[in-house]
C-alpha cells in the first residue's frame, strides 16, 4: 500500500497569476511537481492555489504559505508578498531585492524577434505601438527598435499622449487617427496580444487592409486573443510553461533553505514567432512575386529551384530574381527558406510528426540540414521547440 504524505512534508504554494489551471505558467509548475518528487514515484508534496493579486486572502483550508510565485507587473507589489512568506519568485518582472529571485522572459529578444519577422515578410517600414509604460513593454520596445536597426530599418515608436488617466474613447480615437496618417505598407508590433487585437479592430474600423497595408504582431501567444482576431494574430510566444517549471524548481531550492538561490535573476528566451494571417509576405502588387510565392506555398515539401519556378510561372530566372530583389530585398530562395521555416514551426508545435518527417514535409533534404538551418534562423533547435515549454 502506498504511503500517505506526511503533513510535515506538505508545502503550500500560491501562484499569483490571472488564469486557470490550463494556464501555461501553472502547467509548468505542475510539470515540476510531477517530475521532482521522491524516487519512489510520488509527486512532490505541494498544494498549489491560485490568486489574482497579493492582497487576496489565503484560502480557508490553507493554514500557511510556504512559498509564492508571482506574475505581477509591479515589483513593489511582489515585495509585499514577503509579509506572507520568505520565499518568493517573480515571473513577470525582475525585482531588485536580494530576498526575491526572478525567472522572467527575455523581453528584449521578443521585441527583436517581432522586428526581424516583419522585415522577413518584406516590410521596410516598422513601427512599435506602446500604449503602456510598464516595465515589460519598455523592454519589448527597446528590443524592437534594436532589431529594426540591425536590419537597417527605422523603427518608429507610437506612445499614447496624455498618460494612463486618458479616457479609453480618446485613446481609441487617437489610435484610429494614427493608423490613417502613417505611411503604408507598414509592419507594426505591440506590447502584447490584447493591444494587438485592438490594433486589428482599429484597422477594420478605418478600412485599413491587414496585412496588405498594415501587418500586426503581438507578444505572448494568448490564444484567446490570437484565435479570435480577424485575421488571426501572429505573435511572439513567451515561454510561460518553461518559466513556470524553472520558477518552481528555484522556489523548491529556496524553501529547502538554500539561501544562495535568493536574489538571482534568470531570463528565458521566447519560444519563437507563431505565424498566423496578420502577417504575410508583402508582394507590393508585384504579379511575378505573388505568383512565385503561391508556387512556393503549394510546393513547400518539394525540391524547387529558381529554374523550376520560372518554368511554372512563365518568367526567366533573371527576371524573377530582379523582381524579388526590387520588391522584397531578398532572393527567391531566401523567401522560400523563410516559408519553410514557418511551416516547420507550425508542424513542431502541432507535435504530431517525428522530426525527420517535419524536415521532409518542410522541403529539407535531411534532418541534419533542417536542424542547422532552423537553429540559425530561429536561435533554437527543432527539438527545443518541440520540448520547448516543458524542458526545465
Amino acid at each position: 500500500m502506498a504511503r500517505g504524505i506526511d503533513r510535515r512534508e506538505l508545502k503550500y504554494v500560491r501562484l499569483y497569476r490571472q488564469g486557470d489551471r490550463n494556464d501555461p505558467l501553472f502547467r509548468g509548475v505542475h510539470d515540476y511537481i510531477k517530475q521532482a518528487g521522491p524516487k519512489s514515484g510520488r509527486r512532490l508534496p505541494w498544494t498549489v492555489t491560485m490568486a489574482l493579486l497579493p492582497f487576496d486572502p489565503v484560502r480557508p483550508l490553507t493554514p500557511s504559505i510556504h512559498g509564492a510565485i508571482a506574475y505581477v507587473w509591479d515589483g513593489h507589489l511582489v515585495k509585499r508578498l514577503l509579509t506572507i512568506t520568505a520565499d518568493v519568485v517573480s515571473v513577470r518582472v525582475p525585482v531588485n531585492d536580494m530576498r526575491i529571485s526572478s525567472v522572467v522572459p527575455d523581453y528584449r529578444m521578443a521585441g527583436a524577434m517581432a522586428a526581424e519577422h516583419l522585415a522577413a515578410c518584406g516590410f521596410t517600414r516598422l513601427m512599435f505601438y506602446n500604449p503602456s509604460r510598464q516595465f515589460d513593454g519598455r523592454l519589448i520596445e527597446e528590443g524592437f527598435v534594436d532589431g529594426a536597426a540591425a536590419k537597417g530599418l527605422p523603427g518608429g515608436v507610437k506612445h499614447h499622449a496624455g498618460g494612463p488617466g486618458k479616457r479609453w474613447t480618446d485613446r481609441h480615437a487617437e489610435l484610429r487617427n494614427w493608423l490613417v496618417s502613417i505611411a503604408k505598407p507598414v509592419g507594426i508590433a505591440t506590447v502584447n496580444d490584447a493591444q494587438a487585437s485592438l490594433l486589428l479592430e482599429a484597422c477594420h474600423t478605418v478600412g485599413v487592409a491587414v496585412p496588405q497595408e498594415v501587418a500586426v504582431v503581438g507578444v505572448d501567444n494568448d490564444e484567446m486573443y490570437c484565435r479570435t482576431c480577424h485575421p488571426e494574430l501572429t505573435t511572439v510566444e513567451l515561454p510561460w510553461r518553461k518559466i513556470g517549471y524553472r520558477a518552481a524548481a528555484l522556489l523548491h531550492e529556496m524553501m529547502r533553505g538554500h539561501r544562495h538561490t535568493h536574489g538571482i535573476t534568470t531570463t528565458i528566451p521566447p519560444t519563437g514567432v507563431v505565424v498566423r494571417k496578420s502577417t504575410e509576405i508583402v508582394t507590393g502588387g508585384d504579379a511575378v512575386v505573388a505568383a512565385a510565392i503561391e508556387v512556393f506555398k503549394r510546393r513547400l515539401g518539394e525540391k524547387v529551384s529558381t529554374r523550376d519556378l520560372g518554368m511554372e510561372i512563365g518568367y526567366g530566372v533573371r527576371t524573377i530574381e530582379m523582381h524579388f530583389r526590387r520588391t522584397l530585398g531578398r532572393t527567391p530562395m531566401q523567401v522560400l527558406r523563410h516559408l519553410r521555416i514557418e511551416h516547420a514551426n507550425r508542424l513542431l508545435r502541432d507535435g504530431g510528426l517525428p522530426l525527420a518527417e517535419v524536415a521532409s514535409a518542410s522541403g529539407f533534404a535531411s534532418q541534419a540540414s533542417f536542424a542547422t538551418v532552423f537553429k540559425k534562423t530561429t536561435g533554437m533547435t527543432p527539438g527545443e521547440v518541440r520540448r520547448g515549454m516543458v524542458d526545465g
